[in-house]
């Protein structure tokens, strides 16, 4: 208990008054009666002073102490709340780095950190009933402070044997998908691995470590029982019944709801490979089938090449040793290298056949005559069918057609020669027939159109101008189809020819052809532009 020092205050209005003692003294002086009675009132006055001097230093003193143990437990409750926090966040970050099984960190922080705040938090209360307060809040937080960091430990250390669990599950059940037959070999050694971490753990004690234990094993010999039953699942012919094997086998592990869900992925999975399979391989294909064209290509530049050295590039034996050429494109290349040393085609039979193959190559998908393939204009070519010009010609075009725009522009072209033919193989004024000659000269149409067209996209020109009867590049104007028909004069001597080649009598200018006079026939006047043949008759008189 604190010493208390004790002053002794001045009561006013209890000191005797000297006068009164003089008086008192005269009066004792005249007799012995009077002295010891004023004596004796001046002792019964004495007394009383006393007593009540006593009393009044007792009641302060008191006062004094109780408001100081007021003072110093208010003011201790607030540093004991900052005191509790400021543990509290001590410590949470010390768990926070902690090695969840080293035993000492807890012991450390309770030594070094915990006991000298308590210890210095006592020392600072000088009352008895302060002190007394400060003893049972020390003790309190003592006592919360060793539970819980007992508690965040053995947090931790669960928190760390879950994770090695965890991470030894995720080994072993990668090891029972790859190899399922693995499965029993690793339940069997799941005891023994997760005990020994749990009974190592110097906080997983008692009913904890057993509650660990058993939670973690269970979960160890699911998570494998299913992965082996995802990989021999998979790798089965017959995904459910493996599955049934499985349920039959580990019923207590896997539920049936989670085979029957593992089978069915299965054959998902079996059918989404052979898809992937397959359109790789066509990928593949694909790719390979452009690599060989684009080869096929370039031996093709060269073999039709002016220059002697590009030439001499291409041989048979270069052909079949090339690995980028299909053995399709091979066997066709060797034929087309084989017919360079045979006699050319001549234009006109190629010509016409040309135009057959064109109006192939351009017939909508689905037509059962399009020609969807390559193939049919290297026989034609191996078959001295086309010459070199038109085949590489329907090479481009078949290449052409293939592409977005180039489809959408053949359309065009092909409506435009289906306009402009019967103005061309009907042109024959003499005779009002299909001009037999007409299938040529559509196909110089058509070279020459294909000519502009290339042209105007050279020069940065729309090519659909040359196809539309609204602007003035409209190659169907009567005026630009003109070259491509044929004239009476033109009809005449092709007539003759084909008479006289059938008659020993026609033999020379002057001779008359049932009575048609050829050579010596007047001037005949050229049809117009636009004009029938009907009206170009009756303008011309019939001749």
């Amino acid at each position: 208990m604190p010493n208390i020092k004790v002053y002794d205050p001045e009561i006013g209005g209890l000191q005797v008054d000297e006068r009164g003692v003089n008086a008192a003294l005269q009066a004792a002086r005249r007799g012995s009666a009077a002295y010891n009675e004023a004596a004796e009132a001046v002792s019964a006055v004495g007394n009383m002073q006393g007593r009540m001097a006593e009393s009044t230093i007792k009641t302060v003193g008191n006062e004094v102490v109780d408001y100081l143990q007021h003072r110093e437990v208010s003011q201790g409750s607030a540093a004991y709340a900052g005191l509790n926090d400021k543990l509290t966040q001590q410590w949470n970050e010390i768990a926070k780095k902690a090695d969840p099984n080293d035993p000492t960190v807890a012991q450390q922080f309770r030594e070094t950190v915990l006991e000298p705040e308590l210890e210095k938090f006592g020392q600072s209360f000088l009352t008895e009933g302060g002190q007394k307060w400060a003893e049972t809040r020390v003790a309190s937080l003592r006592n919360h402070m060793f539970e819980k960091t007992a508690a965040d430990m053995g947090t931790l250390a669960a928190g760390a044997v879950a994770q090695n669990v965890r991470q030894m599950s995720n080994s072993m059940s990668n090891t029972a998908m790859t190899d399922p037959s693995s499965v029993p070999h690793l339940l069997e050694g799941i005891n023994s691995s997760v005990g020994a971490m749990v009974d190592s753990s110097p906080y997983l004690k008692g009913a904890a470590g057993a509650r660990a234990r058993m939670e973690l094993t269970e979960k160890m010999r699911e998570g494998i029982v299913e992965a082996g039953a995802i990989g021999a699942i998979q790798r089965a012919a017959d995904p459910e019944a493996e599955a049934k094997k499985w349920g039959e086998r580990y019923p207590q592990f896997i539920s049936g709801d989670k085979l029957k869900a593992l089978s069915a992925n299965a054959r998902q999975q079996m059918r989404a490979d052979r898809a992937d399979e397959n359109n790789t391989r066509v990928l593949q294909e694909r790719e390979a089938a452009k690599a060989s064209d684009k080869r096929e290509t370039e031996y093709l530049q060269k073999l039709y090449s002016d220059d002697p050295k590009e030439l001499s590039q291409v041989s048979t034996k270069a052909v079949v040793n090339d690995p980028t050429l299909s053995r399709t494109a091979k066997e066709r290349m060797i034929g087309v290298i084989n017919r360079e040393f045979k006699p050319e085609t001549a234009a006109q039979a190629s010509n016409t056949n040309a135009m057959g193959y064109l109006d192939r190559l351009r017939r909508p998908e689905g037509d059962p005559d399009r020609i969807d393939s390559l193939e049919p204009l290297y026989k034609a070519r191996i078959d001295g069918k086309l010459n070199k010009t038109d085949f590489e010609m329907l090479r481009k075009e078949f290449a052409e057609v293939r592409t977005p725009e180039g489809e959408r522009l053949t359309t065009r072209k092909t409506a435009f020669m289906n306009a402009v033919k019967s103005s061309i193989t009907g042109s024959n004024p003499l005779m009002g027939k299909i001009d037999k000659d007409g299938d040529l000269n559509s196909y110089r149409l058509m070279v020459d159109l294909d000519t502009k067209i290339a042209e105007y996209k050279k020069a940065g020109k729309n090519p659909y101008d040359l196809l539309d009867p609204s602007k003035p590049d409209y190659m169907g104007r009567p005026e630009a189809l003109q070259p491509y028909q044929k004239t009476l004069q033109e009809s005449i001597r092709g007539q003759a020819a084909k008479l006289s080649s059938g008659s020993k009598n026609l033999t020379g200018p002057g001779t008359t052809i049932t009575g048609i006079e050829v050579t010596n026939a007047p001037a005949i006047s050229p049809r117009k532009p636009g004009e029938s043949p009907a009206d170009y008759l009756k303008r011309t008189g019939g001749r």
